[in-house]
């Protein structure tokens, strides 16, 4: 099991610098980024995109990515020029996350249409297969219904970028199995699990097979030690407690097939968030070490 952190962008940008620093030393494999303009109080967030660039500087070790990169929002082939970018400069550290966009209100203040689900779904199909095109190669062209690529694949540092498709709906879910070397969502470890088995469904149908996929999912931690600013059922999945219920919701997720969690803290009071991240984190190495003992028995 890997662990990663989705930032809370609502900090400024040198108090989320000072914790992403944090989350790595802490032993978080892993730090992700919304690609959302405003929260839901309509207050800007830091940009994703720019933020990840300077956080490569900041952060050595962990990898870094977009979850997700709203398709709709950029052509792609603007998306995978930006994604080799950042794929230099954080020397293969970094992971694009694709969705096929889901803020309405969003798409309204920028004045970009907000289609439906199928076309957003189709989009994010034929997307995928530009980026994968523009990052890996080899060199050709593509013309689809919505998207247009003239040849001029490239390999970067000698390999390709990860892609990751966020989403559970059945058509962002058959994108997922044509394309994704990655797939998360906020999930329970029942749903993450029903999900995943039906994602397997479809990569039998694309000629994969799940085991290609490293799943995962996000969770909201709400430790009940500390104060929240936000009801847990705000929230998709939640997890909170002491050592023995987190243990047994990891497991959870584990059983269901989940490789990844990625947790965030800002359903805690802001003064307590990083506290919180330091109580996951002990939790993280607990179990770390607890796997480590039963894979050598």
């Amino acid at each position: 099991m890997r662990f990663g952190w989705l930032a809370d962008q609502r900090l400024p940008w040198l108090d989320l610098s000072r914790r992403a620093v944090e989350v790595e030393r802490l032993g978080y494999d892993s730090i992700w980024l919304s690609d959302h303009l405003f929260d839901e109080n309509n207050r800007w967030l830091l940009d994703c995109w720019t933020t990840i660039a300077s956080l490569m500087s900041v952060v050595p070790r962990a990898e870094i990515g977009t979850l997700v990169a709203a398709n709709t929002l950029r052509n792609p082939a603007v998306t995978a020029h930006m994604a080799r970018t950042l794929a230099q400069i954080g020397s293969g550290r970094f992971v694009l996350g694709m969705g096929a966009g889901g803020s309405p209100e969003e798409h309204q203040v920028i004045g970009v249409r907000f289609p439906d689900l199928a076309e957003r779904a189709a989009r994010l199909d034929e997307a995928c297969h530009v980026i994968r095109t523009a990052i890996s190669g080899p060199a050709e062209d593509f013309t689809g219904r919505y998207y247009g690529i003239e040849g001029c694949g490239t390999t970067v540092n000698g390999g390709t970028i990860p892609l990751l498709v966020g989403g559970a709906s059945r058509s962002v879910l058959k994108v997922a199995a044509r394309h994704a070397d990655r797939w998360t969502i906020w999930a329970t470890p029942q749903q993450a699990g029903d999900h995943r088995e039906e994602l397997a469904k479809y990569c039998d149908d694309a000629g994969r097979s799940i085991r290609d996929i490293r799943c995962g999912a996000i969770v909201m931690i709400i430790p009940t030690h500390l104060p929240s600013r936000f009801a847990s059922a705000t929230w998709p999945a939640v997890m909170g407690g002491e050592a023995t219920s987190m243990r047994a919701q990891v497991k959870r997720y584990s059983e269901a097939g989940i490789g990844e969690l990625i947790v965030c803290e800002y359903a805690v009071a802001p003064n307590h968030q990083a506290e919180a991240l330091h109580w996951f984190a002990e939790y993280v190495a607990e179990y770390r070490a607890d796997t480590s003992t039963d894979s050598a028995q």
